[in-house]
């Protein structure tokens, strides 16, 4: 009983974590475009693309889950997801901003999709 507690929560801090940073990158994001002088219509297409990320993660997720397994999978995500957050940082134009807000889109409906599972497989 206490090992399974353990893994549990392991995973729910993870995601406890994961959580708090995607909801300051979502504060952060427009509010960072905004002072770039990015357009409003600029920013629509930022957040759209997160959305439309997130449904293609929703197709890639279980691909790459059967594949590669839980652990890589949540690697791969939590990668792709600091990789966007970075190149955002470093590049402030429009098109990259749409990209990687796609992009990570996609790894965080990766990372979601595998903390369920994974929560439900430890259940």
């Amino acid at each position: 009983m206490q090992k399974q507690l353990w893994a549990i929560g392991a995973i729910l801090c993870a995601t406890a974590l994961y959580i708090a940073g995607n909801g300051l990158i979502g504060v952060l994001i427009p509010v960072r475009a905004h002072m770039a002088g990015f357009s409003n219509l600029t920013l629509g297409i930022i957040g759209s693309f997160y959305f439309t990320g997130f449904v293609g993660g929703c197709y890639a997720g279980p691909r790459l889950l059967a594949r590669v397994g839980h652990s890589r999978t949540f690697g791969i995500g939590a990668g792709i997801s600091a990789a966007t957050i970075l190149l955002q940082a470093m590049f402030v134009t429009e098109p990259v901003w749409i990209l990687a807000r796609g992009a990570f889109g996609v790894a965080a409906a990766c990372i979601y999709m595998v903390i369920e599972s994974w929560l439900n497989d430890r259940a």
